[in-house]
């Protein structure tokens, strides 16, 4: 699970994985996400999925902690 706090806004520069998919579950909060310079704002109990491929970055757009369950695969380290 990724928490992040009110503070937090965009998370660095946007990357990504040569392969695979990822998906997650908003818990909590509201979270920013730009997918390939597209940005969506999902809240709680949205969920989203999209390619590894993507560039990705993600904040927490909110007033509250954002709790996030992520799901990477392949998994990564």
């Amino acid at each position: 699970m990724t928490e992040l706090d009110a503070s937090k806004h965009r998370i660095g520069e946007p990357y990504s994985n040569a392969e695979g998919g990822k998906c997650g579950l908003v818990l909590k909060g509201t979270l920013g996400l730009e997918l390939n310079d597209r940005s969506f704002t999902i809240g709680t109990g949205d969920s989203f999925a999209f390619p590894a491929q993507a560039m990705v970055r993600f904040w927490n757009v909110g007033e509250e902690e954002c709790e996030v369950i992520w799901v990477v695969s392949p998994a990564t380290v």
